[in-house]
């Protein structure tokens, strides 16, 4: 495949994210990076410490410590000290948070349901989830993960494999 191809997917993949972050309901005093720290907890088999949800979002620790605290002040989560080491938090959802995703997935449910339901054929329907399921196995390909960012880096950098140019 050619690389206008892979540009060309990259894109509508973007595109098709930004539509639906714009049609996603509006949470009230709730950044973007708040709301996606709130989903990442939400979605946890058990409270998370700062640090893993840095490093599952790929965000930096001064953004998931002011998205925590926003998020705390708002009373969606909870942070429990270690009983063990009181150096280390856990944090995990409140009700109130709960709630607060319980509405915001109804919104962007509907939508996106609608969207399909309305702007595809049955046939398209079926090519869709087939497409997202392949989406899902190369977002879950761990082998590809590091490679990938390195080459990527390297490229950007104008560097090669062994370091010189």
């Amino acid at each position: 495949m050619s690389d206008d191809e892979i540009d060309l997917f990259r894109n509508q993949l973007r595109a098709l994210h930004r539509r639906m972050r714009r049609e996603q309901p509006s949470m009230d005093g709730l950044s973007t990076t708040a709301y996606e720290v709130l989903i990442a907890i939400d979605v946890a088999e058990e409270p998370r410490q700062p640090s893993q949800l840095g490093e599952e979002l790929q965000m930096t620790s001064p953004n998931v410590a002011a998205a925590l605290r926003s998020l705390e002040g708002l009373g969606l989560i909870i942070r429990r000290k270690d009983a063990h080491d009181r150096r280390k938090a856990y944090i995990e959802i409140s009700d109130k948070g709960r709630g607060v995703i319980g509405d915001a997935r109804q919104g962007w449910r509907a939508w996106l349901r609608d969207a399909i339901e309305h702007h595809l054929t049955d046939a398209e329907r079926e090519l869709l989830f087939k497409s997202g399921h392949l989406m899902q196995r190369l977002a879950d390909d761990p082998t590809t993960a590091r490679t990938t960012n390195d080459a990527y880096a390297r490229s950007a950098s104008g560097s090669n494999v062994s370091g010189k140019s």
